[in-house]
């Protein structure tokens, strides 16, 4: 008789569940600094009780020195800093129901490859950004302070290493659904010969 094989349940849900994560968490800093100038322009009393005037020719210094631009980096290094942890515990799930699935080498390595990635970015690239970060608070943009482009750089660095592990995971979770749907197939086909 055959082998029933892992139904792949438990690897795709913590794969889905990172994905997910990431996807939530690329949006929510997203729109952190974008949302910035929306609602200032929504909120005109907003606007006033900071000082921060969109039709002032100064405008967009201003806000990059604001309170509310300051408070929005604090915001976006909580976040990075918990789902970056976050990362690490899924990623180790993964590769436990990796291997406990037997969902084979391939799969696996795609699984520590992407967990991989987050340990680089939770232990180096995050603390880097938060420093560099923290340095530009309240720092006037006119002239654009010599850390800024390192900022940049690493800001940039670290969105490659986001959609590297994305891509990683996406591809894991279409190999893994794959797998099991030719797992299974082979065992109904097995069982139904015996």
């Amino acid at each position: 008789m055959a082998k029933e094989p892992s139904d792949g349940a438990l690897l795709n849900l913590l794969l889905g569940l990172w994905l997910g994560g990431s996807i939530v968490v690329w949006g929510v800093v997203g729109y952190n600094f974008a949302g910035i100038p929306r609602i200032l322009d929504n909120h005109p009393e907003l606007a006033n009780r900071s000082g921060l005037d969109p039709g002032d020719s100064e405008y967009p210094g201003k806000v990059k020195t604001s309170v509310i631009w300051v408070y929005s980096s604090e915001l976006n290094r909580a976040y990075f800093t918990y789902w970056g942890f976050a990362q690490l515990g899924l990623a180790l799930a993964a590769l436990l129901a990796a291997i406990w699935g037997r969902h084979g080498v391939f799969l696996t390595g795609l699984v520590i490859a992407a967990g991989a990635l987050a340990a680089y970015s939770y232990f180096w690239q995050i603390p880097e950004i938060i420093t560099v970060g923290t340095s530009l608070d309240f720092v006037p943009r006119d002239p654009p302070p010599s850390q800024l482009e390192t900022f940049h750089r690493l800001h940039k660095s670290s969105l490659f290493t986001d959609f590297g592990r994305g891509a990683l995971i996406i591809l894991a979770t279409i190999l893994c659904i794959m797998r099991t749907r030719r797992a299974s197939k082979a065992f109904l086909e097995a069982s139904s010969h015996s």
